[in-house]
C-alpha cells in the first residue's frame, strides 16, 4: 500500500513537534525541512490544514514555530 506523501510528511512533522513538546518550545519550519528534506512551500499546506484541523498552533517572530496540541 502506497502511502501519500503528504500523509508522510504530516506524520514526519507531528513526530518532531511532539518530540519537542517534551522541551516546551516551538519547531521552526526550517528545522524540520532540513531534517527530513522536506520542501518547505509544501510542508507550509501541510502545517497549514494541521493548524485548522486543531492539531498545531504557531507563534510568529523569530522564536516562533509549530506545536503540537
Amino acid at each position: 500500500m502506497q502511502v501519500p506523501a503528504r500523509v508522510h510528511y504530516a506524520a514526519l512533522a507531528m513526530m518532531e513537534l511532539a518530540l519537542a513538546a517534551q522541551r516546551d518550545q516551538p519547531v521552526a519550519l526550517r528545522e524540520i525541512t532540513q531534517r527530513h528534506g522536506i520542501p518547505q512551500p509544501f510542508l507550509v499546506q501541510i502545517l497549514q490544514q494541521l493548524k485548522t484541523a486543531g492539531w498545531v498552533t504557531s507563534t510568529r517572530g523569530s522564536q516562533g514555530g509549530y506545536r503540537i496540541v
